[in-house]
């Protein structure tokens, strides 16, 4: 009983230390950061730049031939085309978004994008913002397909719809059509349970219905989607959702709710994304996602190992610990075990060689001086085996 009770003392006592320093540490982690303005010469996004350059295909496409790829890919390096200036980059972004340019064009002359409402969006959106040039080809292909859309033939998820709405305002569309368009994008999200869709497709929504002023009450978007970045971790199948949601969340957020999310926004350059070639998860269209968030915010955090990552370390730490603990427990039951029989062992040898030497073989007079042997040694044993524990477990707290 005894053994129990210490034991649970002291494991009680060993986690809520573990824990206590823990949350210290991660206090004492905030005060090590080191934001830059992204167009910093020493700008991790540098490097960036110059993988997308070498991954982009001699059509003037990245991803495989991909139209939504190609066009997200323009969107991310233009919203950094100043810093790469200042980079040094101006020519060679200036050839990746013509080459890119030439792609789109050429894809939609072949296919039209086989009709995919998401591609022909984010399409028209990336030659509206990176190439001026194209604003007939805008005129004549693209923003018809987009003023006819019925939201009937929708088959797929509402970020499709968002989509739309962004392309159209980029283009300058008359307000009452985007209206329009933002009221069919609600009605739409009210009546389909849009909880059911995934942070990327609700954080598409979000920015589309904030993309003009109006009343609609976006506050349920807003904190459904700042509880569920707060209670997701950041790894490879969570990535775009994070930056979707980041972009989405910038002009929604107040200040205050604005400096936890920089935390988050730092945590992109963690060793767990953050490729040594400059590239997140060495994937084109998610580095792209990557650039834009950070591009959103205009900030990044120079350190190797930003906190979310220190935070993971911290219960990795924890957790290995405890179950050092648990070892060390284990252990120490074979010690008392083994400490129980050595004196159990002792004290009957050395019982038994008094009475040999200094008695008579007589049964009785043997039981007489092995009885009181055996109960002293019941009663010094505990007394000793707690004393050696609480001697122990003083200085493992110290």
């Amino acid at each position: 009983m005894l053994r129990n009770i210490y034991k649970y003392t002291f494991e009680k006592e060993l986690s809520s230390d573990l824990q206590n320093k823990s949350v210290n540490l991660k206090a004492k982690l905030d005060n090590y950061r080191d934001d830059v303005k992204i167009f910093s010469t020493n700008s991790n996004l540098a490097q960036t730049l110059l993988w997308l350059f070498e991954k982009q295909k001699e059509n003037g496409s990245w991803g495989n031939n991909n139209v939504a790829s190609t066009a997200i890919t323009m969107l991310a390096i233009k919203s950094i085309e100043q810093p790469a200036i200042i980079w040094g980059y101006k020519d060679e972004l200036t050839n990746a978004i013509k080459k890119a340019e030439n792609f789109l064009i050429n894809s939609f002359s072949n296919d039209k994008y086989e009709n995919a409402l998401w591609d022909i969006s984010v399409a028209t959106k990336a030659l509206i913002v990176c190439c001026p040039g194209s604003r007939e080809f805008i005129n004549s292909e693209l923003i018809p397909i987009l003023l006819q859309y019925k939201s009937e033939q929708l088959n797929a998820g509402p970020h499709h719809l968002a989509q739309r709405i962004l392309a159209l305002k980029e283009f300058g569309v008359q307000k009452k059509i985007l209206v329009d368009s933002i009221t069919e994008l609600n009605f739409f999200l009210t009546n389909n349970n849009w909880e059911k869709y995934s942070p990327y497709i609700i954080s598409q929504c979000l920015e589309a219905l904030s993309s003009i002023h109006n009343d609609l009450n976006l506050k349920e978007y807003v904190e459904y989607l700042l509880n569920w970045l707060q209670n997701n971790s950041l790894d490879s199948a969570n990535f775009v959702n994070v930056c979707s949601t980041l972009i989405s969340l910038k002009q929604n957020i107040n200040l205050e709710l604005e400096k936890k999310l920089k935390y988050t926004v730092s945590s992109l350059f963690g060793t767990h994304c953050f490729r040594y070639d400059g590239s997140w998860y060495f994937d084109e269209y998610i580095t792209s996602y990557a650039i834009l968030a950070l591009a959103k915010y205009e900030k990044e955090i120079l350190i190797r190992a930003p906190r979310i990552e220190f935070n993971y370390e911290i219960n990795t730490f924890v957790d290995d610990v405890l179950k050092a603990f648990q070892q060390y427990s284990k252990n120490e039951n074979i010690n008392w075990l083994l400490h129980l029989l050595s004196m159990l062992i002792g004290s009957v040898l050395l019982t038994s060689f008094i009475v040999y030497t200094a008695l008579d073989n007589e049964i009785s007079q043997w039981l007489e001086w092995l009885l009181p042997s055996l109960g002293t040694f019941l009663i010094l044993f505990p007394i000793s085996e707690l004393i050696r524990r609480f001697i122990k477990f003083n200085n493992n707290i110290k």
